[in-house]
């Protein structure tokens, strides 16, 4: 089985996207030795950021997997990030073992600022939406141990860590959505707005009323939800953050799918 444990950014700019992360709240971390490549955290957040010519935005998942496996799927050793990478339709996978990320950190990446705890922000990405044209196939993620559901809006690929990867049918995204999870969306959106980050206003006439003492702090922030008292998922979508792509923030009870009712309404399929 495959864990996921950070995602992959390229950039055109690296000034502009270490801006953007800064208005987030990560902190650069590690550096990769006489490259423009960086880890980026904040919390269990992370973020590989990597130097290119052509292209600014997300463009990858790293996971944890075996070295059987990394094998078998015939992915390439990259000399920059020192992970193996596999080629999916323009989806880049970064694989390495356990082992191999310790050695790849401790030989090749020098530490910026030493990972600590914050106190606001995301705990962890715990999921992304794509276009289902993204994949044209599943056999790969079968082979990392996802589990595939099949369904009428999305298509589903679920990792061991409980990783979504949301496959939109109609694949109208513009840019890739990822999830991530907090303890405190309402104390992230106050600390987001003071950064001056873009987040989506909703139509408050389609919101919940049946969640109890979180019913007026929905509205009072703007956000979206589904659900009731005992089971439920309030969210907010930061637009454009960093450069072509988009983050909804979710906070949640007792609901480990990413909600479909939330994802029509942060992509304006309910008006």
């Amino acid at each position: 089985m495959s864990i996921v444990n950070f995602l992959v950014y390229k950039t055109q700019n690296q000034e502009q996207t270490e801006t953007e992360l800064d208005k987030l709240g990560y902190a650069k971390v590690t550096k990769r030795n006489d490259y423009d490549c960086y880890f980026w955290h904040l919390n269990e957040c992370i973020i590989l950021v990597k130097e290119d010519d052509t292209f600014t935005g997300f463009c990858g998942l790293g996971l944890v997997c075996h070295q059987e496996t990394i094998s078998k799927l015939g992915s390439y050793y990259d000399d920059i990030s020192t992970w193996h990478i596999c080629n999916i339709n323009g989806l880049e996978l970064y694989l390495n073992t356990e082992t191999g990320i310790e050695s790849s950190i401790t030989n090749f990446y020098e530490t910026i600022e030493p990972k600590k705890k914050i106190t606001y922000g995301p705990q962890k990405f715990t999921g992304i939406v794509l276009n289902n044209n993204s994949l044209a196939n599943f056999e790969v993620f079968e082979s990392l141990g996802f589990k595939k559901t099949l369904g009428d809006k999305h298509n589903k690929l679920l990792s061991s860590n409980n990783f979504t990867i949301m496959l939109d049918k109609t694949n109208a995204r513009e840019k890739p959505t990822v999830v991530a999870d907090t303890p405190d969306i309402f104390g992230n959106i106050a600390t987001l707005t003071l950064a001056g980050v873009s987040m989506k206003t909703y139509n408050q006439n389609s919101f919940p009323s049946n969640l109890g003492t979180w019913s007026h702090k929905i509205k009072g922030y703007n956000c979206t939800a589904d659900g009731n008292q005992e089971s439920y998922t309030i969210e907010k979508l930061v637009l454009n953050t960093p450069s072509y792509m988009d983050i909804i923030l979710r906070q949640r009870r007792r609901k480990v799918t990413i909600s479909e009712t939330t994802l029509d309404y942060h992509f304006d399929r309910i008006k």
